[in-house]
């Protein structure tokens, strides 16, 4: 048997802000500050914890204005470093993501573009998702594609398999 000092990974939503419309989440309702000083013990503890892999998230994890910064460190202690997203400012900060150590990102693809734009709240969600991956790949980053399974979709996942594939995605 393992003993283990500390989770192996966290999911860390370091901000609750999107700039999405989802109805199954809380985020976009009020944009919030998110409080730096909590951030840094938080950091602090998964590096003595020794965690192995951090996932950021949110919200929109993009929208934390020290979100870089926080990869940076943790990726310099040798945290596996995975960014849950959206897809929408992949493009704005490609290179800032590349050199924060991030190698891993997640983007939420719900179903087809007219699917997946109403359930996300914004018209080219869609677009934003698929050019993410894509973006990604290109980087060398390996991409999974995250689905919100829900009655508007569950008949639909083999078209989310099928598109994973078509976007090399390593995981769905």
């Amino acid at each position: 048997m393992i003993n283990l000092s500390a989770p192996i990974s966290i999911v860390w939503e370091i901000t609750n802000n999107c700039n999405y419309k989802c109805p199954h989440c809380r985020a976009y309702k009020k944009f919030v500050k998110d409080d730096e000083s909590i951030e840094y013990l938080i950091i602090n503890e998964l590096i003595e914890s020794k965690v192995l892999l951090v996932n950021l998230s949110g919200g929109e994890p993009l929208l934390n204005p020290r979100i870089f910064k926080i990869a940076k460190r943790l990726f310099m202690e040798n945290i596996y470093v995975v960014l849950s997203t959206n897809g929408y400012y992949y493009s704005k900060f490609r290179k800032e993501i590349i050199d924060a150590g991030i190698k891993f990102i997640q983007v939420s693809l719900d179903g087809k573009e007219e699917l997946h734009d109403k359930f996300r709240g914004i018209k080219g969600a869609y677009d934003k998702a698929v050019e993410a991956l894509l973006m990604a790949k290109e980087d060398g980053l390996r991409t999974q594609m995250n689905v919100t399974i829900t009655s508007d979709n569950v008949n639909n996942l083999e078209w989310n398999y099928h598109k994973a594939k078509e976007l090399g995605c390593d995981n769905v």
